[in-house]
């Protein structure tokens, strides 16, 4: 591994062996809508959500392997989502697990650590909980099936146990009280006991609050379009700010990731907290994942939206799942299309997802070969890190552009097999070096655009 530190004006290379990208020797930070390293240098989170990741037990799902890190840290990925399942964590009424953090949580961040990817723990809940089986053969995951198990097992139970969740009821739709928390203080609870955890963990990038938060659930759950918007603008950033401030009163180091309760159209309520950072999924909608026209207009027009409420808001853009299905129309566009919209703003997200399977989205099929559609769009030149702030970029036909305001230090990813033919900037002469997998450009004071070119 080779750990690349990064100065205001120079690279040091130290420690043998990390990821070139990542300097995970400090927690991140947010700076307006930029995440910096505790140095102070620009970081874009390129990453993938790895899956199953620790949400279900070994007997449940193949398991990730060290072999998987691997490999996503020589594709250039910094960072790595990892599902966490509060199930899990909290099999029994305020009885916390530590066995499955240092088993399936703690093996995994270690991995990450060994190739320098960040690790954001994702609190992941799919089909609302374990116990709804009804709709969700291979497994759901989410809220721990005591606190659901008195619903009926069908569409029915799902949607009053959701209600009673974000109508702050205890377990199973009973009254709170100071013997009986509500499920939303159990939540901020569990909360506490794993930032309390990981708190000087500084490869955890940070945390993802609650995944999805009412998606789908205007419908699921029979709302009036004034109900859902007053759910969506008030609620769920209400109860998302009280999951802040119990973490942060064990735990200051991490910055918070959170999630709309509506992706689309824009979300009019946010988390009004500092050192946050805004991430939607799938920008486009749903419906993408199926299919896509090859007119990148309704991506720039969704991304677009997407970054001017990051702006409003002044709080970066982490993208915590996008993809599509290999075998859907223009994949290949669509994955080229969204990579360059994200590349050219500077914005952070994750693939859904590393896995092997046939399902279409995974990276890799169920022999674990590589789906070609996503790799060859996914894996390409890219800037990762700037002692400065970097101001546009692009890629096409060889070359990358990058625009920063020197001086700084850059560091670019460089795929296997990719070679330079010479940098060049806007102002002359420019020093540069190779560094494994990765391009290191020292910007002089007066230059700002910078050219590379791959043979």
């Amino acid at each position: 591994m080779l750990l690349i530190v990064l100065s205001a004006q120079s690279s040091v290379l130290a420690a043998p062996e990390a990821n070139t990208l990542t300097n995970v020797s400090s927690f991140l930070r947010t700076d307006g809508t930029y995440i910096r390293d505790g140095l102070g240098n620009f970081v874009l989170l390129r990453g993938v959500n790895i899956w199953p990741g620790a949400i279900y037990y070994a007997d449940k799902l193949p398991q990730n392997t060290e072999t998987d890190y691997k490999k996503i840290a020589s594709w250039g990925f910094t960072a790595v989502r990892l599902p966490t399942s509060w199930d899990l964590i909290e099999p029994q009424p305020g009885k916390y697990d530590e066995a499955y953090l240092s088993k399936y949580v703690d093996t995994q961040i270690a991995w990450a650590k060994k190739y320098g990817l960040y690790v954001i723990l994702d609190m992941h809940q799919l089909g609302w909980s374990p116990y709804f089986t009804y709709a969700y053969k291979s497994g759901a995951t989410g809220l721990p099936k005591w606190a659901v198990s008195a619903y009926a097992n069908n569409a029915g139970g799902e949607r009053q146990a959701k209600m009673d969740f974000w109508n702050s009821l205890g377990p199973n739709g009973s009254a709170p009280s100071q013997s009986n928390l509500s499920m939303q203080d159990r939540f901020l609870a569990m909360w506490k006991f794993v930032a309390a955890r990981y708190s000087s963990e500084n490869i955890v990038a940070g945390y993802d609050l609650f995944n999805e938060p009412g998606a789908n659930d205007m419908n699921t759950m029979n709302w009036a379009s004034k109900d859902y918007d007053k759910f969506a603008s008030i609620t769920v950033p209400a109860f998302l700010a009280r999951v802040v401030d119990a973490i942060r009163s064990v735990d200051s180091n991490h910055v918070i990731f959170w999630e709309p309760a509506r992706i689309w159209p824009t979300q009019t309520g946010y988390l009004d907290r500092p050192n946050v950072i805004y991430s939607p999924h799938y920008p486009g909608g749903w419906s993408l994942i199926d299919g896509y026209d090859g007119n990148n207009t309704l991506l720039a027009t969704s991304l677009d939206t997407l970054l001017h409420q990051s702006y409003a808001w002044n709080q970066p853009l982490f993208i915590g799942e996008w993809g599509i299905r290999a075998e859907a129309r223009n994949a290949d566009r669509y994955t080229h299309d969204l990579s360059d919209l994200m590349d050219m703003h500077f914005v952070s997200s994750a693939w859904w997802a590393f896995a092997r399977d046939s399902f279409g989205m995974y990276l890799l099929n169920e022999k674990g070969v590589e789906r070609a559609v996503f790799i060859r769009n996914l894996v390409r030149p890219h800037i990762t890190f700037s002692s400065s702030g970097p101001i546009s970029s692009s890629y096409d036909s060889g070359q990358l552009r990058v625009t920063v305001k020197g001086p700084s230090a850059v560091i670019v990813y460089l795929p296997t097999g990719e070679s330079v033919d010479r940098v060049a900037t806007d102002s002359g002469p420019v020093s540069w070096h190779l560094s494994s997998q990765s391009v290191v450009v020292d910007v002089p004071v007066e230059a700002s655009q910078v050219s590379i070119y791959f043979k």
